[in-house]
């Protein structure tokens, strides 16, 4: 024949919680007061009684609450009840502080076992009440979303590759003016030049100028790729030759595998960008402070 199985402590302690009186709920959560007035120590013996009565209804089913046999417990809740409703009720009733006074003496003497009893009954259903709350709890926190996946890092050219892409279907301005950009990519950060003669930094010259061997009728402020390089030392804040080799070359480099492009506007009734190789002065300053030029598929 088929039997139920039988009920665990948690289960007999959720069913005596669940028909708690939110006095009796409270007495469980809060630790008796050290020295309470008359009302609050006599509300104190009236939810001890109560949650006596509830953990009965449980046990006289010999549904299990402590380490004790039911019966056992059942046993001892009925004398510790009996002696707090003989304090707190009828004809001899006491003020709250001194029934509990005489309970407390009770507990150590005649009452001695009944009482360690339900004292670990009351450890019981304050262990599973502070489960409840504590997943109560949890349950009414909005659902954790998992943390966003950190963001790609691209190298410098991946950056590269990706704005001369752009770059490259942009209008290209009209008329025969030669038109060059350059793209400059370093420490991830894009900085882009324009042959408009705009004037250069004293120390962009300087670095250009010093690692140069013209090879060509050229001025330093001619190319693109110059102006880019402008662009970088202006952002770095940069003084001395020195600091802007430092930032390329010297170990632990701060700027390594510093990427540059170059285009030009070509074409007679209608221009388009084409990418580019840089003049043969550009080269020799690159190479020296060892930013890579892309000129891949580039025109000369």
């Amino acid at each position: 024949m088929y039997q139920a199985p039988a009920p665990k402590p948690s289960d007999t302690a959720d069913a005596v919680l669940t028909g708690l009186t939110a006095a009796e709920t409270a007495y469980l959560r809060e630790p008796p007061e050290q020295t309470p007035d008359d009302a609050r120590a006599l509300a104190e013996l009236q939810a001890l009684a109560g949650v006596l009565s509830r953990s009965l209804t449980q046990l006289e089913y010999e549904r299990p609450l402590t380490e004790l046999p039911a019966a056992t417990l059942a046993h001892h809740a009925k004398a510790v009840r009996r002696k707090v409703l003989e304090l707190t009720t009828g004809s001899g009733q006491l003020p709250g502080r001194e029934a509990r006074k005489k309970l407390f003496s009770w507990s150590q003497g005649e009452g001695q076992e009944a009482f360690a009893a339900v004292a670990a009954l009351r450890k019981v259903l304050v262990a599973r009440l502070k489960e409840n709350d504590a997943a109560r709890l949890a349950a009414q926190q909005p659902a954790q979303r998992p943390a966003p996946a950190p963001p790609v890092q691209r190298g410098n050219g991946e950056i590269l590759a990706a704005e001369l892409a752009k770059a490259l279907r942009e209008n290209a301005p009209q008329g025969t003016e030669t038109v060059v950009r350059a793209i400059l990519v370093a420490g991830g950060e894009v900085y882009r030049g324009r042959n408009d003669g705009s004037a250069l930094l004293d120390l962009t010259y300087a670095v250009v100028s010093h690692r140069t061997d013209r090879l060509e009728t050229w001025t330093v402020g001619n190319c693109a790729e110059v102006h880019a390089l402008d662009w970088f030392i202006h952002a770095q804040g940069f003084s001395t030759e020195a600091e802007v080799v430092a930032a390329f070359l010297n170990p632990p480099v701060a700027f390594p595998d510093s990427w540059i492009v170059a285009m030009d506007a070509r074409g007679r009734d209608v221009r388009s960008w084409v990418k580019r190789t840089p003049c043969e002065n550009c080269q020799q300053w690159l190479k020296a402070l060892g930013i890579k030029a892309d000129t891949k598929g580039a025109a000369s």
